[in-house]
């Protein structure tokens, strides 16, 4: 049985046709910015040829052909996440039901997409973000990184595992489910050779599991976000339908059908955006409500005075509603909300922000994820010949205090130097040097 052929139980052949065809065409390409470094106003002027998004404010098509934007200067320094256009459906749909500081699980967050949607959109919550895959978080931990976002916990491991740390912690869960990954075949070709029906009932089973688990994790009144990226129905519709049976404390909140969106009559409230009807490579979400009345305990604050002289020292500010403390070689400035993170039986990668480097104790170095998260007035702006300069690793002259400060370029900061003698010593991480052809920008 082939891909196309099984759907025919649950559309007819004029959609699956329609379906087909969108596959054999060029996958799109989207971006979402990151509100604390672009307005929309400015990315368009840069960029006259975008398109908006439908839904979601902030984010714009584009043609990859006229732009290459995951090799700009502005993606490099975090102005912007590169996200299929259905893949930010989960994340603008579950802002609508979040409060302020909302605690969040993205259960299976790998490379981050929706754990940058949930803090771009709503920027007091606080995000737990877990895969089990330790190499992908790496990925995850760097994008957060650029983004300079702070409000996020990065670990890995199986969560099964921390079932007594997490029981009924959370206010809303996206579970973006491993599946078979059908809306992935315009972008990869090994993954239409790769599809089968087995592999579509195998991933429901693991399904089923994880959506089990996950609403364990969430406090009375919480929010389940089911999202995948197939078109299975096995895997969509079928893993609520089973759940709902289960579950007679939960429900469905209904999701508006719009333009482009679509769902199937066996499941009034769930949404489908497939490639034919909506901009994007496709992705089924079905929102769930855990009913009965929220609780919430008070977090535990734990001083650590050593963390707080070095960031005095450094000049480092401690965000309200955040903590500095060390872990291992690091200090971070993590969230009070996510205090629990670090006494959690997984790998940590990422507690809030790194602030700084302590891997050789008598020589501290400050972080470029702090850098990153700052704004532009507490920075040294550059001129174009020297943000070039520093992107590509270079010393230069620079009038300042001595010591470690941070610059930046068209209002974007892009990392620290050390001044010293009026000549700024590069500290820009070596992985990211590149040579750019930088907008031209007067401070």
């Amino acid at each position: 049985m082939d891909f196309i052929d099984s759907l025919s139980s649950y559309y007819d052949s004029p959609f699956l046709e329609n379906l087909s065809s969108a596959l054999r065409k060029e996958p799109t390409h989207c971006l979402f910015l990151n509100p604390c470094k672009m307005s929309e106003e400015a990315f368009s002027s840069l960029y006259p040829k975008v398109r908006k998004h439908p839904l979601v404010r902030g984010a714009f098509y584009y043609d990859k052909a006229e732009y290459d934007l995951g090799k700009s200067f502005f993606h490099d320094v975090g102005a912007f996440y590169i996200q299929d256009g259905s893949s930010m459906l989960p994340g603008y749909f579950l802002s609508k039901y979040l409060h302020e500081g909302s605690l969040i699980l993205d259960y299976c967050s790998s490379p981050g997409g929706k754990s940058i949607d949930c803090a771009f959109m709503n920027p007091s919550s606080c995000i737990l973000s877990n895969d089990l895959s330790h190499p992908r978080q790496l990925i995850t931990s760097k994008n957060i990184e650029r983004l300079g976002l702070g409000n996020l916990s990065i670990v890995s491991g199986d969560l099964a595992k921390a079932k007594g740390w997490l029981e009924g912690k959370f206010d809303a869960i996206i579970l973006d489910a491993p599946c078979s990954g059908s809306a992935m075949m315009r972008k990869n070709e090994e993954a239409e050779a790769d599809w089968n029906m087995g592999k579509v009932l195998a991933q429901a089973k693991i399904q089923k599991e994880l959506l089990d688990l996950a609403f364990r994790f969430l406090n009375f009144g919480g929010y389940v976000m089911y999202s995948t990226c197939s078109f299975s129905y096995e895997e969509d519709e079928g893993v609520i339908l089973d759940f709902l049976a289960r579950h007679e404390d939960a429900e469905i909140v209904p999701l508006p059908v719009s333009d482009g969106l679509y769902c199937h009559p066996s499941l009034p409230g769930s949404l489908h955006a497939f490639p034919h009807l909506f901009e994007g490579e496709g992705q089924f979400l079905c929102l769930i409500k855990k009913k009965g009345y929220p609780f919430h305990s008070t977090p535990s604050w734990k001083t650590d005075k050593e963390a707080e002289r070095l960031c005095k020292g450094f000049g480092i500010e401690i965000p309200s509603g955040f903590q500095a403390l060390i872990k291992g070689d690091s200090l971070y400035l993590e969230p009070e909300n996510l205090g629990f993170a670090s006494s959690l039986p997984l790998s940590l990668i990422r507690l809030g922000i790194k602030a700084l480097d302590l891997s050789k104790p008598s020589n501290p170095i400050p972080d470029l994820h702090y850098a990153r998260t700052l704004q532009a007035p507490a920075c040294i702006p550059l001129n174009i010949e020297e943000a070039k300069k520093y992107l590509r690793g270079e010393a230069f002259p620079l009038k300042g205090p001595s010591g470690f400060a941070v610059v930046s370029y068209f209002g974007l900061p892009l990392g620290y130097v050390k001044i010293a003698g009026g000549i700024a010593k590069n500290h820009y991480p070596k992985g990211l040097r590149r040579d750019y052809g930088l907008p031209s920008f007067s401070n």
